[in-house]
């Protein structure tokens, strides 16, 4: 099955990649794969967290698909030693509401939070994560408007 899925990220990226060329050159077979990746994710990240998110942009998307097709690979030890799959749950449902773009942006802020902090706890680094998704839903130009849930805690780290 995972190779089925590289096949067509392959195919997907290869008739439609320019500046994401790098994409179609990396294969997630092992452990390795997926942390020498790295930088190349946080790039990702860090494009989707300065682009608005309308109006609508080819490279988001495909830059979205290939970081969350590396967030849902065998990442057992990123964070003490919990696995993404379990890890995706509570209140990331409550802050992204079933927003799409929302839960998109929220995952680009815990890539980023993932690379950049790779010493922090889990708490931590979805504390930085959810920073950065409420800065990011706080500038206009970047058209994505915070869940309640999100509002209140832009809110709460405004008074701090």
């Amino acid at each position: 099955m995972k190779k089925i899925v590289i096949v067509f990220l392959l195919i997907y990226f290869k008739s439609n990649a320019q500046d994401f060329s790098v994409i179609e050159k990396n294969r997630f077979e092992t452990t390795e794969d997926y942390k020498k990746a790295e930088p190349e994710i946080l790039k990702l990240a860090d494009y989707l967290l300065r682009t608005p998110t309308k109006p609508p942009n080819s490279n988001r998307g495909r830059a979205h698909i290939y970081m969350n097709y590396w967030l849902s690979g065998p990442k057992e030890e990123l964070i003490d030693g919990t696995s993404f799959k379990f890890i995706i749950t509570g209140k990331v449902i409550r802050i992204t509401k079933g927003n799409g773009e929302l839960f998109v942006m929220f995952m680009a802020s815990l890539a980023k939070a993932l690379i950049s902090y790779p010493e922090l706890s889990k708490k931590k680094i979805y504390k930085k994560a959810y920073e950065t998704l409420a800065k990011y839903c706080a500038d206009e130009k970047n058209n994505l408007k915070p869940s309640k849930t999100l509002k209140k805690l832009m809110e709460s780290m405004g008074k701090t």
